[in-house]
């Protein structure tokens, strides 16, 4: 099974119909809850491309906040698996050689797009 075959079952799903439907009528937050490991991404990615498809544009930024840097960690794997337009802000937590240069990147990547969107 490809991910384009997931996303076709999901565009099918009445519970993600009914999502896409909330964001379409300016709901600004959601929760969704009982989805567990990748699931969560996928979803996410769904509801983006369902955003994307019905603007005909880009869609809008969505920022996530992880519990723990692990469990972001994970979640970025996931969503760059998915598809290409995803930035990582990593901690700047100084470590005792100095900092890190790949974080100050990364972070400046995503500061640099959030000013931009």
């Amino acid at each position: 099974m490809s991910i384009n075959d997931l996303y076709d079952l999901l565009s099918h799903n009445p519970a993600f119909s009914a999502i896409g439907e909330r964001r379409r009528a300016g709901a600004g937050h959601l929760l969704l809850s009982g989805l567990y490991g990748s699931a969560r991404a996928i979803a996410l990615q769904a509801i983006m491309a369902d955003e994307v498809q019905q603007r005909k544009k880009r869609p809008s930024v969505l920022l996530l906040v992880m519990d723990n840097a692990d469990e972001a960690q994970y979640m970025f794997g996931d969503l760059s698996t998915l598809q290409a337009n995803v930035l990582f802000f990593p901690t700047s937590k100084r470590r005792r050689q100095g900092t890190d240069e790949a974080m100050v990147i990364q972070r400046t990547e995503v500061l640099s797009a959030l000013c931009n969107a």
